[in-house]
């Protein structure tokens, strides 16, 4: 019989299987939870180191401002005044500034907790309603802002206790509210002008580029640091002169009265 030739055999290679590659979004999504984790391990392993530093902080921000406060006080009154008066009024303030302090963060404890029930409400209010809410408390803020301008400076100057310089700055800035607000704007006018030409400098050395650049940010930080301190020690000078004249002022009429 005829032989017959078997049928080509064709082999199929089968091919290997392509793996989508990850999107950019869940790769950036896995990166911010990975980062999260570690910084929730870290704080957990950390967290004394990072409690004792926040309360170094806090007690460092507190001598400075009472001996910063103290010393401009002397200056403003007496055009005189010593790095001596700095220390003794920095360690002589430091517990009734630390406790108003603490009575702020309390109150913005509260606060963010009525914040957080308003936010929660809000899913369920008219949205014209949770606008007029919102304008409420941010004007509520900042009215409540402006009389308490006068609370740490009242508590080193006269030598009080937190509830002291509450009430004392409560009385300091009846009636004078809004003499108060374009005091606060006017130094706000003057530290822009200041801070104006120096961010235009960084911005032209940006422009031209090269060690221009360099040259112009160094400078811009530079003057701006200084700026900064000197209108920060100017504008607290402000404050307490207008605070003295204030209680003048009140004790005038009293006299008078």
């Amino acid at each position: 019989p005829p032989e017959t030739a078997a049928p080509p055999t064709t082999e199929t290679v089968a091919a290997p299987a392509t793996t989508a590659a990850p999107e950019p979004a869940a790769n950036a999504t896995q990166e911010r939870e990975e980062q999260l984790r570690a910084v929730r391990e870290w704080i957990g392993r950390a967290w004394p180191i990072v409690l004792i530093g926040v309360l170094l902080f806090v007690a460092v921000w507190t001598w400075l401002m009472g001996g910063q406060i103290g010393y401009l006080a002397k200056r403003v009154l007496t055009q005189q005044s010593s790095l001596s008066e700095f220390w003794a009024a920095g360690a002589r303030a430091f517990w009734p500034l630390l406790r108003a302090s603490l009575l702020m963060l309390v109150a913005f404890g509260a606060l963010a907790l009525i914040v957080w029930g308003g936010t929660t409400l809000g899913a369920t209010m008219p949205g014209w309603l949770l606008a007029i809410l919102v304008v409420i408390l941010w004007v509520g803020l900042i009215w409540i802002s402006i009389r308490l301008a006068f609370w740490f400076i009242a508590i080193v100057v006269d030598r009080t206790g937190p509830v002291g310089g509450l009430r004392a700055s409560l009385r300091a800035t009846r009636g004078r509210w809004w003499r108060l607000v374009g005091l606060i704007l006017l130094l706000t006018l003057i530290s822009i002008g200041v801070q104006l030409p120096l961010g235009l400098l960084e911005g032209l050395g940006r422009f031209a580029g090269g060690a221009v650049a360099l040259v112009t940010q160094w400078i811009s930080a530079v003057g701006g640091g200084i700026a900064n301190v000197y209108l920060g020690f100017a504008s607290l000078a402000a404050f307490i002169r207008f605070y003295e004249d204030t209680k003048a002022t009140t004790a005038s009429t009293s006299g008078s009265a």
